[in-house]
């Protein structure tokens, strides 16, 4: 089963192919920021997908594009860099001419919804639009720096998402990551935590000691989400600890994720990934989602196999 692909419509593929440039943004028509927000609330991940399929749509198409979060203000949004496109901030990207920017379509939000379809084949192919990212060269020093470490080690990775993220789904509890870590961390050297939760945090430090490994980043002490909270000032560095924590995840031998974006992107960073996918869900859900996890193991192995 493929997943379903967004579309542009005839009338408007029609006008693209006339010659222009595909720009991915938010705050456009049918996206609940424009009707609800001064400043787009969305996390760093949210942005990255849909911008990781903006590009898949526009390659689908034949299409120019760009992406373009710097059409209106952003939580990652840095007054302190004068570039106001925050992808810019950690992508090389061509700038547009003032000639182009009377050939500008932008997205519509449904044509580039950042639906998370845990499927190994679509990680696959997204993965091939990941790989043409040519990051900054500061970042790539340390996602490099980071890669040398995790190669050398054999690490278990985990990502607990806690703050404001149980609005969204029903949060899988502590008690289900602690038995899950358990079983496993025995075959493994470290344990390297990405979560948003200082107290999370904190448990997990009295409990596995100097096996644990976590970057250097903001975190929450309660329930506002970090990117939503003002107070930290370097909003720069915000979307860096972001890449930092995803990239992560995906260079670890196997990784405890959740239904959140940075897992999500992590598959998209290194889509052969071991992983288990924590969540609560029916039965139904989850029954499903084994079916997909066996034939997802299948595919990685052979990757010709059509099922």
């Amino acid at each position: 089963m493929e997943p379903k692909k967004c579309e542009l419509s005839e009338e408007k593929l029609e006008k693209m192919q006339q010659g222009g440039i595909y720009t991915v943004c938010c705050f456009v028509s049918d996206c609940p920021c424009e009707a609800k927000s001064a400043t787009c609330p969305r996390g760093f991940f949210s942005l990255f997908i849909q911008a990781i399929y903006g590009i898949d749509l526009a390659h689908r198409n034949g299409l120019s594009y760009y992406i373009d979060f710097g059409n209106h203000p952003y939580l990652y949004t840095d007054p302190s860099i004068e570039n106001p496109n925050i992808w810019n901030y950690y992508f090389e990207q061509g700038n547009l001419s003032e000639g182009a920017l009377v050939h500008i379509t932008s997205n519509s939000f449904r044509e580039v919804y950042p639906l998370r379809i845990w499927r190994r084949k679509h990680f696959i192919r997204m993965h091939g639009f990941v790989q043409q990212l040519v990051f900054k060269k500061e970042i790539a020093q340390k996602l490099l720096d980071k890669k040398v470490f995790f190669d050398a080690n054999k690490i278990l990775g985990v990502q607990i998402r806690r703050t404001d993220h149980g609005k969204e789904i029903d949060p899988v509890p502590t008690e289900t990551f602690l038995s899950e870590i358990d079983r496993r961390l025995h075959k493994y050297d470290y344990l390297f935590v990405s979560t948003d939760d200082n107290r999370t945090l904190n448990l997990l430090k009295k409990k596995y000691g100097s096996k644990l490994l976590i970057n250097d980043v903001f975190r929450s002490d309660n329930d506002e989400a970090v990117h939503a909270n003002l107070k930290f000032l370097n909003r720069y560095k915000l979307g860096e600890e972001a890449i930092l924590d995803c990239y992560c995840l995906s260079l670890c031998r196997h990784a405890i994720l959740m239904q959140s974006n940075i897992s999500y992107a992590a598959l998209l960073f290194n889509p052969t990934l071991s992983y288990t996918l924590l969540e609560v869900a029916r039965f139904k859900d989850r029954f499903k989602r084994r079916v997909y996890a066996c034939l997802d193991s299948i595919y990685t192995l052979f990757p010709l196999a059509k099922f």
